[in-house]
């Protein structure tokens, strides 16, 4: 399982590249240039996540917690494969997360 955590972190890091290559150009960088450098760098890095979960889902049971995980980046798979195709779409949706926690907690706290 670390070596998929890598994985993630490698496309965190094709992410960072991106950030990085704009701030040195001064320059925002667009959602085509961002798809186009996608392709080549996270695309063999999702292959081989699609390769490790494919043979998988022969190996393990789909009851067992491990086989519900797996199944389930199996079906959602075209959702993720969207982020080589859309320079819109981030990896890492912590943002999002970040943004509606206020709300969460609120919500929480109003219940009792």
């Amino acid at each position: 399982m670390p070596h998929q955590i890598d994985m993630f972190n490698e496309l965190e890091d094709t992410k960072l590249d991106d950030a990085d290559s704009a701030e040195d150009e001064k320059e925002t960088i667009t959602y085509e240039r961002r798809k186009g450098k996608r392709k080549p760098l996270s695309a063999p890095i999702l292959g081989k996540f699609k390769k490790w979960i494919d043979e998988l889902r022969s190996k393990i049971t789909p009851k067992s917690v491990a086989g519900k995980a797996v199944h389930y980046a199996f079906n959602e798979w075209k959702y993720l494969s969207v982020y080589i195709t859309n320079g819109n779409f981030n990896i890492s949706n912590v943002w999002v997360e970040n943004a509606i926690r206020p709300f969460c907690i609120g919500k929480k706290k109003l219940a009792f």
